[in-house]
């Protein structure tokens, strides 16, 4: 191969990775979000886990990204997460305090033995509040991000479009399935149209909770417009 032709590689391949650095210098990004959010559910992996709630991980992470793109707007098949979530409270059985350490999560299978479903590390949480322990990635959910359009429409308006499929391969049990979009292009923004109800998390992150039926599938789509000062 002539160098002509291993360098044109090289520069196409780059072009995309330049870019997206480009697109992450905004307020957002440069704060560490959502970077923060995501490293929180990665607290189980192994050796370095733990040092992923530390502060200065988290803007090693977010600069990093600016020389090393990680595509922020993901799009394909990407995995769904299983979460369990509860109050401290004495009305959910328990009304005490629970220590820093590592939980153990359970289920009872079809023969009635207990069956370990996941575990994780959680910090020291007094009564009354809410507890979230990532369990791992569901092997038999599947969810799909398709960008249908992208459309700008002036020099300071652009407006796309995406898909989100989400299939449960589960043979009899229904799921609700919880789908945070983030909205990474700039701060000002609006959802023209959506087919699910959504609630808005922060300044630019939405989130979709759909239940989808077992052996089944459920479409989720929306439009969103960007707009930018002149």
């Amino acid at each position: 191969m002539p160098a002509w032709a291993l360098w044109l590689i090289r520069f196409q391949v780059g072009v995309p990775y330049l870019y997206g650095g480009f697109a992450k210098i905004n307020p957002d990004w440069l704060r560490g979000e959502p970077i923060r959010m995501w490293l929180a559910g990665k607290t189980s992996f192994p050796i370095l886990g733990q040092l992923f709630t530390q502060e200065w991980m988290v803007m090693l992470f977010s600069y990093g990204g600016l020389l090393i793109d990680q595509y922020y707007g993901q799009t394909g098949i990407t995995d769904v997460r299983n979460y369990l979530e509860f109050t401290t409270n004495e009305e959910n059985g328990l009304g005490a305090d629970l220590p820093a350490g590592r939980i153990r999560v359970y289920q009872e299978d079809i023969d009635g033995a207990a069956l370990l479903i996941g575990e994780n590390t959680i910090d020291h949480t007094p009564e009354g509040e809410e507890v979230e322990i990532f369990l791992g990635n569901a092997f038999d959910l599947v969810g799909e991000r398709i960008q249908t359009n992208y459309n700008l429409l002036a020099d300071t308006v652009l407006e796309e479009t995406y898909e989100i499929h989400l299939r449960n391969r589960k043979d009899d049990q229904p799921v609700e399935i919880r789908v945070p979009e983030h909205l990474f292009r700039w701060s000002n923004w609006e959802i023209l149209n959506a087919s699910a109800d959504f609630n808005q998390l922060d300044s630019n992150t939405i989130e979709f909770r759909v239940e989808v039926p077992p052996q089944g599938e459920t479409v989720i789509t929306y439009t969103v417009r960007y707009t930018w000062p002149r």
